[in-house]
């Protein structure tokens, strides 16, 4: 670059600061520099104020922290405490198992002795228990009668009155076994009561005592086709077979004597000639 061209560029450099200067100085410029800047303060300002709020609620986390630093502070004390309870606790829970075995072992201690020395009456009791049990529940114990009925035309249904001493039956059985649990715990009392044991057995329930109940049931149905009332041939044929058979087992003795007595006049002659 020559000095024509340096000089050029100055003059041009000049003439643009002296356009800047002339914008700068401008009222629209100076008009609109203090809008931007007062724009930009009320910016400012608003952030200033948000972070004094801000500022205010980190404070206010400040005393929320404090108060959870506390409550863990507690919590600490109250896990050393429930670990001092928990030991304590194991503490005693072991020397509670440890006297509740002693204790049980001792209880089955003097229970062998009470078991090893009771009265064989005990046990004599007990089977006549058990035996009477077994009569109870044999066939034959429990029977019903009926005692009465009443036909409802309109609802067409049979009221039945019975009387069973299936409840007796029941009471009695349930006595017996009762009884057989009282006995075995009589074994671990230290004397016999044998008035106790014979009145056991006095007080067995009857069975003999009949209570009434009622039920109902349908008219029975009546079959108006003759045809299903009348036998099939192969049952008449059954029934006929049967029939002769038994015809012939009832004339089999009688054919017998007649027989013997034919047979025994053939051999006697004079028989034939008085004739």
């Amino acid at each position: 670059m020559n000095v024509q061209e340096r000089e050029e560029n100055k003059k041009a450099m000049e003439v643009l600061r002296a356009g800047i200067a002339e914008l700068n100085r401008h009222p629209a410029t100076i008009q609109q520099r203090e809008q931007e800047a007062a724009a930009t303060l009320a910016k400012r300002t608003t952030a200033a104020n948000k972070i004094k709020n801000l500022e205010c609620d980190l404070q206010a986390c400040g005393v929320i922290q404090r108060k959870i630093d506390g409550m863990v502070e507690r919590l600490n004390v109250m896990d050393a405490e429930r670990l001092a309870y928990q030991a304590a606790i194991n503490s005693e829970r072991s020397f509670l198992m440890q006297e509740k075995a002693g204790i049980v072992a001792g209880i089955g201690h003097e229970q062998k002795i009470l078991y090893s020395t009771y009265s064989e009456k005990i046990d004599e009791a007990i089977e006549y228990f058990k035996k009477k049990l077994d009569w109870l529940r044999s066939p034959g114990r429990i029977s019903s009668q009926r005692v009465g009925g009443a036909r409802n035309i309109f609802t067409e249904k049979i009221t039945t009155k019975t009387e069973s001493n299936i409840a007796a039956v029941k009471d009695a059985l349930k006595y017996c076994q009762n009884s057989i649990e009282e006995l075995e715990k009589m074994k671990l009392e230290p004397a016999l009561d044998t008035q106790k044991i014979e009145e056991m057995k006095k007080r067995i329930p009857d069975i003999g005592v009949y209570t009434e109940s009622t039920g109902e049931r349908p008219f029975p149905r009546i079959n108006t086709d003759i045809r299903t009332t009348l036998p099939s041939d192969s049952e008449m044929a059954w029934k006929g077979k049967i029939l002769l058979e038994k015809i012939d087992k009832l004339l089999k003795p009688a054919k017998k004597k007649f027989g013997r007595e034919a047979k025994q006049q053939s051999h006697r002659p004079e028989l034939y000639e008085r004739r």
